[in-house]
């Protein structure tokens, strides 16, 4: 085995693993969330956040599938969508609390870099620039669509302690991945 083979081996291994993480945050975060907004009388967003679910779902069996460019897309493309979304009609800041919803942007930007490492730089920097400009705009404005969907600021107030936890959290699993495999990489490559 030379050391592409064994480069590409290991940067495959890396894509299903972003892509499990990808799933359980999907999935956590959308369980979660749709039952507390279910059970509040919320239903327009715990039916978004059931999406959510689903689509953690459609990725997990994706990924087992070994379908990883498939789950990559539905994964970027939902999680852009939704986050965007999101920021603009439910998770409006305010006094009380400050919009958490784009710091998943941040996830899903390291993650397109790692996963589209391979691809033509055209098609990665490219989405890393949608990424991080859709991140600057919600982090920098208050701009949003007032209407019936914002969600109450009671309870945005212990939601921005949660989203930017699980986005911190899913920042630190990609990190460690990224660390952990490098190092295999690099041990297997001097072994050879």
């Amino acid at each position: 085995m030379n050391s592409n083979e064994l480069r590409s081996g290991i940067h495959r291994h890396r894509i299903r693993l972003i892509l499990w993480v990808s799933a359980g945050l999907l999935m956590g975060l959308g369980a979660g969330w749709s039952v507390f907004f279910g059970l509040t009388g919320e239903y327009e967003v715990a039916v978004v956040e059931f999406g959510l679910l689903l689509t953690g779902g459609c990725v997990a069996w994706l990924t087992h599938l070994r379908r990883t460019r498939a789950a990559f897309l539905l994964v970027s493309l939902v999680t852009y969508v939704v986050i965007g979304l999101f920021s603009l009609y439910f998770d409006v800041p305010d006094a009380v609390a400050p919009r958490t919803s784009h710091l998943f942007l941040l996830v899903l930007t390291l993650a397109s870099l790692l996963v589209l490492r391979d691809e033509l730089p055209v098609l990665r920097w490219s989405l890393t620039a949608v990424l991080m400009v859709t991140f600057v705009v919600f982090a920098s404005t208050s701009w949003s669509i007032p209407s019936e969907f914002n969600i109450p600021a009671s309870v945005r107030r212990i939601g921005v302690w949660i989203n930017a936890s699980t986005a911190m959290l899913g920042m630190l699993a990609l990190v460690h991945i990224l660390l952990t495999e490098t190092a295999e990489a690099n041990t297997l490559e001097r072994d050879i």
